[in-house]
């Protein structure tokens, strides 16, 4: 919906609360005329001027959009012609009413608004044409440098002036959407607020449809239906999130883990000790015996014992060595 469409129905909502006002100013003089328990019409009384503050408060708030919206648009003008005579701009800009900052609720002509956005998208129109004519010039300026001409910094500052323009004009045409966004909300939920003040002074039980704000429900056929389909779509998304979270997790089965394999240790070898050999002790047995028998041990045994009982007396007889004869 554009900005004069709504106006227009602004326009129809604020004499339709109008007429309503009045009509129960009317009605509660023709209570109070009658003199017969007058006592009783405080509520009444309290009703009619309940409607008029409200419809005080929504005209002003309507007063207040409407020179924001003036204000906007007229300062974007300002901005674009300025800087559409830097460029070689020959149209003059027609005359509209200056705006003020201080005075926030002066009301100005619609169709001046609608006028100033028309010039404001004739400038821009300007720009793209100035644009268009640069980048044709480039053209030719690159094929003269193909053939030789030396005015590669001629043409680089051709490019540069022209991209500055580009920039330019993508920043109004920001602007411009901006403005267009913005009015277009706050007029839409003033519209809003109007129907349902309407709706309410009348005494319409049912509120009108929150989505469409046409049928006197809270949601008509058509926006339930669209309703319904949406939460059926996420009641299904949301049972296959809860079935999801209730399905029980398989715990992992460990792997089993394969037992180190021990390898056999070989056992040490114990070499045989070698028994010692034993020598036969017989023989050696027989000597000996032979050796104590001899008759020369016998005699030298005998003179020892004599020597031991008679040291002093007994002479020492020298001891002839035999030789020593073994059997």
């Amino acid at each position: 919906m554009n900005l004069k469409n709504l106006n227009t129905e602004l326009s129809l909502q604020f004499e339709e609360l109008h007429q309503l006002k009045h009509v129960v100013r009317e009605w509660y003089v023709k209570y109070i005329s009658t003199n017969k328990h007058t006592d009783m019409l405080d509520s009444f009384l309290f009703q009619s001027k309940l409607i008029d503050m409200q419809y005080e408060l929504y005209h002003k708030v309507y007063q207040f959009i409407m020179n924001r919206l003036y204000g906007d648009y007229y300062k974007l003008l300002l901005h674009v012609h300025q800087y559409s005579i830097k460029n070689g701009c020959t149209k003059i800009m027609s005359e509209y009413p200056v705006y003020k900052d201080l005075e926030p609720y002066k009301m100005y002509s619609f169709d001046d608004v609608e006028k100033i956005r028309t010039d404001i998208i004739s400038y821009t129109v300007f720009l793209k044409e100035i644009i268009q004519s640069n980048e044709f010039e480039i053209q030719e300026h690159q094929v003269k440098i193909s053939n030789g001409l030396n005015i590669e910094h001629y043409v680089h500052n051709i490019i540069y002036q022209n991209k500055l323009i580009k920039d330019q004009l993508n920043l109004f045409n920001d602007y411009l959407e901006t403005h267009n966004q913005h009015n277009t909300s706050r007029l839409v939920n003033l519209s809003h607020q109007l129907y349902l003040l309407i709706s309410q002074s009348k005494g319409n039980i049912h509120n009108p449809c929150t989505l469409c704000l046409e049928s006197p429900a809270e949601f008509c056929k058509m926006c339930s239906k669209k309703i319904e389909g949406r939460q059926h779509v996420e009641f299904v998304e949301v049972n296959k999130i809860e079935t999801i979270k209730t399905e029980p997790v398989p715990e992992p089965v460990p792997e089993p883990v394969p037992e180190p394999v021990v390898e056999p240790v070989p056992e040490p070898v114990v070499e045989p000790v070698p028994e010692p050999v034993t020598e036969p002790v017989e023989p050696l047995l027989k000597a000996s015996v032979s050796f104590l028998q001899t008759p020369v041990l016998l005699e030298s045994v005998k003179e020892m014992l004599i020597e031991k009982q008679h040291p002093i007396h007994a002479p020492v007889k020298p001891r002839a060595r035999r030789p020593m004869f073994f059997t």
